[in-house]
């Protein structure tokens, strides 16, 4: 338990002075900076993480988080494909901006999708009582963010689902499944088959019919 509040504690200070060199790139000075956020902080190194206080405080909170994922994702394409170049790299999303809020999510999808070579999607649509509509323009979004390139449904949630006393019917794994064929995407990859009245530990992960 020591050990993991340490690692914690490691990578929550490492974030913080990638944050504040990233602050002192954008602004070059501490007196810019504070001009900007309408603050007075003596020094970068003052600044204390997820500084929100302001507008401006947010969204460069928010720029950076975007760039680091971004960057992140890079480093890890470059390391895999320096061990095994030829093989396929894919990465799929289970926030889709602006249909979920982009500055609760912090992500670019075509910034990411622009490092792999097949992008992809997750839907769960009996945890969030997903409207037809709103799959459907994870779909599109997917798509566009994908700019051609392959994509595909990674995960799907089918199977009986519940929302507080509400349960949704069950059988939707072909709904879905086809609804994402029809727009150009490859079959999903794997299906959630959730089990009525079990913990999650009782959920089973099947693999789907691939394409």
């Amino acid at each position: 338990m020591n050990r993991t509040s340490s690692r914690r504690g490691n990578a929550a200070s490492g974030l913080l002075r990638a944050f504040h060199q990233w602050l002192r790139e954008r602004y070059g000075t501490i007196g810019q900076l504070n001009e900007a956020w309408v603050r007075r902080y003596p020094d970068f190194d003052a600044i204390p993480p997820r500084a929100m206080g302001t507008y401006a405080d947010c969204a460069d909170w928010r720029r950076f988080t975007i760039e680091r994922s971004n960057a992140e994702l890079e480093w890890r394409i470059q390391r895999l494909r320096a061990e095994d170049p030829g093989r396929i790299m894919e990465v799929h999303a289970a926030h889709h901006p602006p249909m979920d809020g982009l500055a609760v999510s912090c992500v670019n999808l075509w910034g990411l999708a622009a490092k792999v070579d097949v992008w992809g999607l997750s839907i769960f649509p009996r945890w969030f009582s997903s409207a037809v509509f709103e799959g459907g323009t994870r779909i599109e979004i997917t798509r566009s963010s994908a700019r051609g390139k392959p994509f595909w449904l990674a995960e799907l949630q089918v199977g009986h689902g519940k929302k507080g006393v509400w349960r949704s019917r069950a059988g939707s794994g072909v709904f879905w499944t086809y609804h994402t064929e029809g727009r150009e995407a490859k079959r999903p990859a794997s299906a959630w088959w959730i089990v009525p009245a079990r913990p999650r530990s009782g959920w089973r992960k099947r693999p789907a019919t691939a394409r």
